[in-house]
Formats: structure tokens, C-alpha cells, sequence
């Protein structure tokens, strides 16, 4: 009788607000999994903007191929003259391919010669095309010239046959072939380059050295050499009856075979070794 009239002890010590909690708590998910979201969406938007493209299209005959900063190269010989470009991180009205007078020309705007720098901050700066990756695989038919410009790859991965073969380099570019076939090889080198042919024979080799590059060519096989050096390169090469050196600076020549040495005009220190077989 005495505890009729007095409240249910479950009825005050319920806690009123674990409802709530369980609501706020819900609450709270709804934001993080929208940032989740927001991440998910940037992530593949990120990677859909990296993601390669190409450019594929027949050329007209050309001779002389020149790549400008930025672009990579490969070469392969086959029945007709042809380039697939891929592409990231630029679009593809600033890539230009074209020929004329048998030159083929792969660049990029404000890029022709050298890139364009624009400033970063007021004490640095960088190109205009830092972030770009460009890759071009070129077929020709004949090649005699070849010029690269900037910091990047060149490859060749079929033999190159000319009655003269030239080749050019500006900047910090690797360069490998296959091999060469000429009666005369002119090889003029502008920066910090690697130079390597695999094999071959060019029967007359003229180098013209300016800077820091390093040069192995003792697989291409010839009979005169002739090599003008200007800084501190480092020169491998194979020559069997003649080899004259000019150097300017401290410079490396080292050979393969029985040529006489003429040592021009020297200036600064120039070791000139014979290899062994």
C-alpha cells in the first residue's frame, strides 16, 4: 500500500538521452563519409588528367628528324614513315608535328629551340612544361640526320644506313643506337649528353665535343677519326689507321686499334690511352 503512490524506479533512472547520442552519432557519420567521398572523386579526377593519350599518323617522306625539350624519342625503321605520340599532363594543341623539306619536326609551343621559363616565386623559377611527358615512336624509312634538344631520351633500335650520317645533341640527353652504317659520321655533342652506339662501321668519324659528355662508340668500327674537344669530355672510340685530337681543357680519348695519333692543338690536359683488346 505504501509504495502505490510512489514513481517506478526504472522510469527515473532511464536515461533520457541515449536517443539522442545515437542520433548525433549518426549525424556525424554523414560528414566524414561525404568527405570520403569529396577525396575519392579528386583522387580519380587526379588520375583521369595523368592518364596518357596519344596521337598516331602517317607522314610524309622525310630524312632529318629534330625534337625539341620534352620530347622523348624512339626510332625503328620500317616500310613507311609513320609516329604514334604519347602524351600526359598537356593538351594536344600545344604538340606540333610536322614535315617540310624532308625534315620532320615534333615540338611544343614556346618550346621550338629552347622552354620557356615562368617564375614560381619571386627567387625561382621553372619551364613552362615541367610536369609534361612526351614520348614519340618514329618509323622511317631513311634517316641522315638526327638532332635532339633538352634533357631527355633518344633510342634507336634499328641500324641507320647513310653515305653521311649526322648527329646533333644540345642539353642533357641519353642516346643509344643500335648501329650506324656510313662512309662519314659528323657527331657534335652541346652540353652534358651519353653517347653510345652498339655497332657498326662508319669508315671517316669528326667529333666536335662542347662540355661534360661521355661517349662510347668502340663498337662502331672505322679507319680515320678526327676529334675536336672543348671542356672535359670523355671519348671511347674504335679506329684503325688515324686518330687526331684537338682538345681545349682536360679531356679523355681512349681507342681501340693501331692508328697513329696526331695530337694537334692542345691546351689544358688531354690523356689520350689505347684500350686494351
Amino acid at each position: 500500500m505504501g509504495n502505490r503512490g510512489k514513481p517506478k524506479v526504472g522510469c527515473l533512472t532511464a536515461n533520457p538521452f541515449k536517443k539522442l547520442k545515437r542520433i548525433n552519432t549518426s549525424f556525424m557519420k554523414f560528414p566524414k563519409n561525404l568527405l570520403s567521398l569529396a577525396l575519392f572523386a579528386a583522387a580519380v579526377q587526379v588520375a583521369c588528367a595523368q592518364e596518357s593519350k596519344e596521337i598516331t599518323k602517317d607522314l610524309k617522306p622525310f630524312r632529318k628528324v629534330i625534337v625539341s625539350p620534352r620530347v622523348n624519342l624512339i626510332l625503328e625503321q620500317g616500310d613507311h614513315e609513320g609516329i604514334r605520340l604519347v602524351y600526359n599532363n598537356v593538351t594536344a594543341d600545344k604538340i606540333n608535328i610536322k614535315v617540310s623539306h624532308h625534315t620532320l619536326r615534333v615540338y611544343l609551343d614556346d618550346a621550338k629551340v629552347t622552354e620557356r621559363n615562368e617564375y614560381v616565386n619571386s627567387h625561382s623559377r621553372h619551364g613552362i612544361y615541367h610536369n609534361v611527358s612526351i614520348t614519340a615512336y618514329v618509323t622511317y624509312k631513311e634517316l641522315e640526320h638526327l638532332e635532339i634538344r633538352g634533357n631527355q631520351e633518344l633510342t634507336c633500335t634499328s641500324p641507320l644506313r647513310a653515305e653521311k650520317f649526322v648527329l646533333k645533341a644540345y642539353g642533357e640527353n641519353e642516346i643509344t643506337l643500335a648501329s650506324v652504317k656510313a662512309e662519314y659520321m659528323k657527331t657534335s655533342l652541346y652540353g652534358e649528353n651519353k653517347l653510345r652506339i652498339k655497332g657498326g662501321k662508319a669508315e671517316y668519324q669528326k667529333y666536335k665535343l662542347f662540355g661534360e659528355n661521355k661517349i662510347d662508340t668502340q663498337e662502331l668500327k672505322s679507319y680515320s677519326t678526327t676529334a675536336n674537344i672543348f671542356g672535359e669530355s670523355n671519348l671511347k672510340l674504335n679506329t684503325r689507321d688515324q686518330l687526331k685530337v684537338n682538345a681545349f681543357g682536360e679531356s679523355q680519348v681512349s681507342y681501340q686499334g693501331d692508328a697513329s695519333v696526331n695530337r694537334g692543338l692542345i691546351f689544358g690536359h688531354a690523356e689520350i690511352n689505347k684500350l686494351n683488346n
